[in-house]
């Protein structure tokens, strides 16, 4: 595996070898287009079901920005008045969507009709600043209690479990953010103050380590896992996206978006041949035509 610049197109070229015969695998990333700079601090986005939209938690803005997903035009603006310092966005099953409220130590639960929105009902048993929220198909909703440093496991708006506690080892935690479910069935946890992605299945037990001993992650809090289990962490400090297979080597970086470098990346969501990433100090969101 070798690796050329990221800048513009990044290009990686992937040697396979099954006895004598070599097949040689390309990924691809192209930049289209940045948002205009409406918003303070972008953190996580993420797609709506239909393809539309992109939802955007505008965190200092204290609401989430709905964009055309192909344009990045900003067409509607949700929570205003409501939330405060929103960190997470995520669509549950049935199409709701799950705010990680972080300033109001919840998670709010609103249903929508189209762009409407209409706050149902929240979470906030045992939360602390959560910072991060997905779902399961079966109803479970599992969230990134990052104030103190634990995961939540509701069903039907009731804590069942929870797991966690402040360090560096199994089931231990330095500041989760961002919580995501793969399409194998685990859930991988940003844990940026161990510069680390943990691994627990969806009983809350204990999996795996994802790290990079030689070139250490700083601060890799929001992530996204396409339906190929390809895994894009948002290395934060590092102001890089990084691209790893399903056997999670790492097989691309971004580290540049048309004429700006990266600059504390907080969100990335991939679609098909779509990516999206929140370059957050640069108060902007980036769109790529990806391919692997």
């Amino acid at each position: 595996m070798f690796r050329q610049s990221c800048l513009g197109i990044s290009r990686i070229l992937v040697y396979i070898i099954f006895a004598t015969s070599v097949s040689v695998v390309q990924a691809s990333a192209e930049f289209v287009r940045a948002s205009k700079s409406v918003f303070d601090h972008p953190h996580d986005i993420e797609l709506h079901p239909s393809g539309k939209w992109l939802f955007v938690s505008d965190t200092n803005h204290d609401n989430i920005k709905v964009l055309l997903a192909d344009s990045l035009e900003v067409v509607k603006v949700i929570g205003d008045g409501e939330l405060g310092g929103p960190h997470d966005v995520h669509f549950d099953a049935d199409g709701r969507l799950l705010v990680a409220d972080s300033n109001n130590d919840r998670v709010v639960i609103y249903e929508l009709d189209g762009l409407n929105a209409r706050l149902e009902t929240e979470l906030s048993t045992n939360m602390v600043s959560p910072e991060g929220v997905t779902s399961s198909a079966d109803g479970y909703i599992y969230v990134a209690s990052t104030g103190n440093n634990k995961i939540l496991k509701f069903f039907r708006n009731k804590l069942v479990k929870e797991v966690g506690e402040k360090g560096d080892g199994k089931l231990e935690f330095v500041r989760p953010h961002d919580i995501e479910l793969g399409a194998d069935g685990y859930l991988y946890i940003g844990d940026p103050g161990n510069s680390r992605i943990q691994v627990l299945s969806e009983a809350l037990t204990f999996h795996s380590i994802i790290s990079h001993p030689k070139k250490p992650y700083k601060e890799p809090k929001y992530l996204a896992l396409d339906k190929e289990n390809l895994l894009y962490i948002a290395d934060q400090q590092n102001n890089l996206l990084r691209i790893y297979s399903a056997d999670r080597k790492q097989i691309d970086s971004i580290a540049k978006a048309g004429d700006k470098l990266l600059n504390y990346i907080e969100g990335v969501e991939v679609v098909g041949s779509k990516l999206w990433i929140s370059d957050t100090y640069n108060d902007r969101i980036v769109l790529f035509n990806w391919s692997y």
